[in-house]
């Protein structure tokens, strides 16, 4: 009697858990709904006459004194959920315990989603997402196989170009900055990934979206300077 008691209520904290996860939804379409009223192309109603801000960032700052980097993430997440899986977002509508991806991880793709679209891999990886329900590392781990594969691609086509001068390059030397970004500092990510693995910290979050920049980064750099001779 009172494992079954037991095995009940488990059940429901469960049931309610889903719907504690899912808790963003709402929020996040309001948030698209009102953006899209205001900034609508025939409306003439703007963030400034309407509440005396400037834009979304300081409407949620200054309005909602809320975090504005959270309220675009939700709001970003909750336009993909519209956009790409519209149908699952009218069956949460029926039935809040419905199994949907976090903002945070949502905003993992969508933040990526110009580069993601430029190697034709977004709506790949919004299926994986949805559908095969992968996890924050494993969806970061495809970005970067992603991102890696585009880059010796690019990296190889610039060397093709720069080969006929190939007198005056240091080779050593562009092999050692491009190991930079495509094993220092995702093998740093995944040592972080590995030790916090399932953990949403917002300060997580932060630290891989700050590793995406650097490693982006380099590599602008490192390609600026490959095939540049020292003596230049």
């Amino acid at each position: 009697m009172i494992k079954d008691k037991i095995n009940e209520i488990h059940e429901n904290v469960k049931s309610e858990l889903k719907k504690y996860n899912n808790s963003w939804i709402e929020l996040g379409m309001k948030l698209v709904e009102l953006t899209e009223q205001i900034e609508g192309k025939d409306v003439k109603i703007s963030w400034k006459s309407k509440f005396q801000v400037s834009n979304f960032s300081e409407y949620c700052t200054v309005v909602l004194k809320k975090d504005y980097e959270k309220m675009i993430k939700i709001r970003m997440a909750a336009k993909c959920l519209k956009n790409k899986r519209n149908e699952l977002y009218e069956e949460y509508v029926n039935d809040k315990k419905v199994n949907i991806p976090g903002y945070s991880l949502i905003y993992v793709v969508e933040s990526k989603k110009k580069k993601l679209n430029e190697w034709e891999k977004y709506d790949e990886l919004i299926g994986n997402l949805f559908e095969d329900e992968y996890s924050r590392s494993r969806i970061e781990e495809q970005i970067r196989v992603y991102a890696k594969q585009n880059r010796v691609s690019s990296t190889s086509n610039k060397r093709a170009k720069t080969a006929k001068d190939s007198g005056s390059y240091n080779f050593e030397l562009i092999k050692r900055r491009e190991k930079i970004y495509l094993d220092i500092i995702p093998s740093l990510r995944d040592e972080i990934d590995s030790v916090f693995e399932g953990d949403d910290d917002e300060r997580l979050v932060e630290i891989r979206e700050v590793m995406d920049r650097l490693e982006e980064k380099i590599r602008e750099v490192v390609n600026e300077f490959n095939g540049v001779s020292e003596d230049e």
